[in-house]
């Protein structure tokens, strides 16, 4: 087979930006949220999956794809038993996180999540070999060292506080 050709498209990096700053907002505001609201992890993740409902289901509703899934459930019912895993799943690891968030804060959570997508992404290429370009290089580099700026000054402004 060919080598794919990849493309950096720039609606597609819009997004990618748009997801990251929506992400980090999302964080911030779940720590601010369990912390100053006294909020609980649960009460997060009812209301942040109810929301998340209703906008997926109009949306699907509205561009037909609801009703497509619908009907392939219809034909393959087993595929129930692994959306029911997914969500079990999908529950388990966000009220992980966000109790990372509400006893290591969300810098801590950020790292873990970090970490995680790091692994996923080191055994994409494992598994499924590609190129890997500068741009690749360039991007893990700047996400690590944001990071861990970020990290040592959070511990510096902590140490300095301490005083």
């Amino acid at each position: 087979a060919a080598p794919r050709r990849t493309t950096d498209d720039p609606i597609g990096i819009l997004f990618m930006l748009l997801s990251l700053l929506s992400d980090a907002l999302l964080n911030n505001l779940q720590e601010v949220a369990m912390t100053k609201l006294g909020c609980s992890s649960q009460d997060l993740v009812f209301y942040n999956s109810g929301l998340a409902f209703v906008l997926v289901s109009v949306f699907t509703s509205l561009t037909g794809e609801l009703s497509a899934a619908a009907a392939y459930v219809l034909e393959q019912p087993h595929m129930l038993f692994w959306l029911l895993v997914l969500v079990v799943v999908g529950y388990v690891g966000v009220n992980m996180y966000l109790n990372l968030i509400n006893i290591f804060g969300v810098l801590a959570a950020v790292g873990v999540a970090t970490l995680r997508k790091f692994i996923t992404i080191l055994l994409s290429f494992l598994l499924f070999p590609k190129p890997f370009t500068a741009s690749h290089a360039l991007g893990i580099t700047l996400v690590f060292a944001s990071v861990s700026l970020h990290s040592y000054r959070k511990l510096h402004r902590g140490q300095h506080m301490r005083r």
